[in-house]
């Protein structure tokens, strides 16, 4: 049996923070190989797991190459051939433990280092009476406490979101 038309492919996927089971995510699909394309490709059901060696993710479907190429008198290409993605194409099979709700301490972290904003965000929601006192800890660290409760927790959070830090200029 020859197989011209298989390829040993790199199959990488990020799990979301709250993935739900049942949910879908997409997958990137390369091959680190000799191979010339993936366009046309279909990955077979494929097995995800964790560092602890358990399924999380269960991905397969049609990939989908962003490049263009020919071939024939003269050879084009545009972009990776040997790479693509399948949009939706991994199905989550077991959710990751989550804590949210259980603790009356959280630590938000923030997308930038930045002392002042760290500091704006925890006065802003000391002034607004909080549950506690807010501190932040670092340059983008704010320790927020808050009651040991899920609903109570979401309900601050989306006022956090809601603080209006006005950067000076």
């Amino acid at each position: 049996m020859q197989l011209k038309n298989v390829a040993a492919v790199m199959v990488t996927a990020q799990l979301p923070a709250f993935a739900r089971q049942g949910q879908t995510i997409d997958v990137v699909v390369s091959s680190p190989g000799n191979a010339k394309s993936l366009r046309g490709g279909t990955l077979i059901m494929t097995p995800m797991k964790g560092v602890d060696n358990q399924v999380y993710v269960l991905a397969q479907g049609n990939i989908l190459v962003g490049g263009a190429g020919a071939a024939g008198g003269s050879s084009v290409q545009v972009n990776q051939l040997n790479g693509g993605r399948i949009t939706g194409g991994a199905t989550v099979k077991r959710e990751l433990q989550r804590n949210c709700g259980s603790q009356n301490i959280l630590n938000l972290q923030l997308s930038r280092d930045d002392f002042s904003m760290a500091q704006r965000i925890a006065d802003a929601n000391n002034g607004r009476g909080g549950y506690g006192v807010d501190t932040a800890l670092d340059a983008r660290t704010v320790q927020v406490r808050v009651s040991p409760n899920n609903s109570s927790q979401v309900h601050l959070l989306a006022q956090i979101q809601d603080i209006d830090v006005a950067i000076p200029i």
